[in-house]
Order: structure tokens, then sequence, then C-alpha cells
């Protein structure tokens, strides 16, 4: 049974493991500032939720069709299916969250910082095959499309924040 990922305190707290995150209203109305920072925060929930679960679907409905980091997860996930493995642990919580408009609703930039639990990946019999186990906080930067009726992450870029 997956260990649950311990509740990092922040701006959106981590989920459970295996806890698919809410579909956030904002995903159904126009583009704002506000929607694409719950665009965003949803988007990088639904990371440990596919790892954990290896369940891309909501993951790639999100997903520009150019966005490398997108489709460089999809892949990694796809491998680990493919290796009978899952993630457990790395649960992210959201500890800072702003958006800037750039193309009036079009294209928006969002920036977070995020903590990131220490995780470990298991094959089907229940061994570690990979650990991480660090806690590690990240920056991450994001570009959010809103394009024919939807939204889309378009690029997301991280970097880890010394601590």
């Amino acid at each position: 049974m997956p260990t649950p990922t311990q509740d990092t305190p922040g701006t959106l707290a981590a989920l459970q493991d295996g806890a698919k995150p809410a579909r956030p209203a904002a995903l159904d109305l126009p583009p704002t500032v506000e929607g694409s920072a719950a665009v965003a925060a949803y988007f990088v929930q639904l990371f440990p939720y596919a790892v954990q679960t290896n369940d891309v679907a909501e993951f790639a409905a999100l997903s520009h069709a150019e966005c490398a980091f997108c489709s460089s997860t999809q892949a990694d996930i796809a491998r680990q299916i493919g290796r009978g493995e899952h993630t457990v642990g790395g649960g992210i919580a959201v500890s800072a969250l702003s958006s800037t408009e750039v193309v009036p609703e079009k294209h928006f930039a969002v920036h977070l910082t995020i903590d990131e639990a220490p995780s470990h990946e298991e094959n089907e019999f229940g061994m570690v095959v990979k650990d991480h186990p660090e806690h590690e906080t990240f920056s991450v930067e994001m570009a959010i499309l809103y394009e024919g009726g939807r939204w889309l992450v378009r690029a997301v870029d991280t970097e880890p924040v010394s601590t």
C-alpha cells in the first residue's frame, strides 16, 4: 500500500498519494489571471497523481502539443507503466503562486514555488527500484495558453531553490 505524502504547509497543500486533485471551475470559464493561476496549480498537482497512479488522462488533456516538459513526463510515465512500476510519495505543495497576463485573454505567465516531498519508485512486487529521499523546493515558470476555448500548458521550466 502506498505511503501517504506528508502534508507540507503552503498556499495549496500536497494531496495524499493517489488522490486526484479537484478540477478547478476555471477550466470551464473564460480566461482570466485568476483562472490561469488555478489551472497552473491544478496542473502541478496532477503531476504526482499521474506518476503515482499511472493515469495521465487529465495531465495529457491540459498539455499543449509543443510542451516539452509535458511530453517528457508522459513518456516517462509510459516507460514506468511498461516496467510495471509506480511512484510512492512526491506530493507537491504550492507555497507561492502568481500570474501575469502576457497577451490579453490568450497567454499567461505563471510563477510558482513548489515543495516536493520525498518519493521512490516501486516495481509490481513493491520493491524500491529508485529512491528520491530528499524534500525539494523548486521555482517553476509556466506558460499557460487559452486556445480554442480551452486551457493548455505550453511550457514548464523548473529550477531547484537552495534551502
